[in-house]
């Protein structure tokens, strides 16, 4: 990102004969790497696979991408009225509505305020920094809380965000271009909590298997980017940047107030254990309670 603010300095031609060079610099290593002759490589495949699977053929090949097909349609119907779909669509909404703002943030700043690229590449870049040490945190936030409570946490902080990132271009005020930036500089910020403890929650909710689960969370993911980007893209076109900003509002608004839903209370009955020893968490609507009673010396 700090690349990017010195490049933004340059002209076009000069900084895409840069960035290429850095590409090409980046893959130089993998050219650098020893060669496997085809004979080693022959034999190591040897001591992997039997004499069967050395045998494909086409058809074979081909039963195998049923199978797997199959296979991701069969998971898809295991999660139908589960909590874990219910959980896929509130994740899809808060990612596609985020990512509509991130998208278009470069160019609304541009047009709307008259910003550079320099400010913007170093602004995020600054934010960007600092999330990367905050991962550690959220892992140890989730582990301690559940992450069903962080990611209802951080969806919150991130709707105010996005509503302060919203309301400058309603209002237009003194100060409103170092609120935006500061605003979107916490959307950034939450990102590491969210994405954190929403995977957590996922593979606490798959009712198969964490991988599988992993598998359908982030192809979720990836398409709310794209539906996200899409949308946001053509908001801006019909009725300008702050209806994407808007469409961020909307979205977080929704999938804060599905993944709190309705309260409850529940009473357990623990025997010899003491409350310090006990941790419980919940998870859309999947209730658990863990205890451990530690020996006496």
């Amino acid at each position: 990102m700090l690349l990017a603010a010195a490049l933004s300095q340059l002209d076009l031609r000069s900084s895409l004969l840069i960035a290429a060079s850095l590409v090409a610099l980046a893959v130089l290593p993998s050219c650098l790497t020893p060669k496997v002759s085809p004979q080693r490589a022959g034999n190591r495949s040897a001591r992997l696979c039997d004499s069967h699977q050395r045998d494909w053929t086409q058809e074979s090949s081909h039963l195998q991408f049923i199978h797997g097909k199959l296979n991701f349609l069969r998971h898809l119907n295991s999660v139908r009225n589960t909590p874990f779909e219910q959980f896929m669509v509130i994740w899809f909404f808060c990612v596609a509505g985020a990512t509509a703002v991130f998208t278009l943030y470069p160019v609304m700043m541009q047009e709307e305020y008259g910003v550079g690229q320099e400010l913007l590449s170093l602004n995020l870049a600054i934010a960007m920094g600092i999330s990367v040490f905050l991962y550690g945190w959220a892992g140890r936030l989730s582990h301690r809380f559940g992450p069903m409570r962080i990611l209802q946490s951080f969806l919150g902080v991130r709707l105010i965000a996005f509503f302060v990132f919203f309301l400058p271009g309603v209002f237009h005020f003194e100060g409103s271009l170092k609120l935006i930036l500061l605003s979107f500089s916490i959307v950034v910020l939450c990102w590491p909590f969210l994405i954190v403890s929403g995977t957590a929650l996922a593979a606490l909710l798959f009712p198969i298997g964490e991988g599988k689960g992993m598998g359908i969370f982030y192809a979720v993911l990836a398409l709310a980017c794209i539906t996200g980007s899409t949308i946001g893209g053509w908001l801006a076109a019909q009725w300008g940047f702050t209806a994407t900003a808007g469409m961020a509002v909307i979205t977080e608004s929704l999938g804060l107030l599905f993944i709190s839903g309705n309260s409850l209370v529940v009473k357990a009955d623990l025997p010899g254990l003491e409350a310090k020893d006990v941790n419980v968490s919940i998870a859309v609507d999947v209730l658990t309670i863990k205890g451990e009673k530690k020996a006496e010396e």
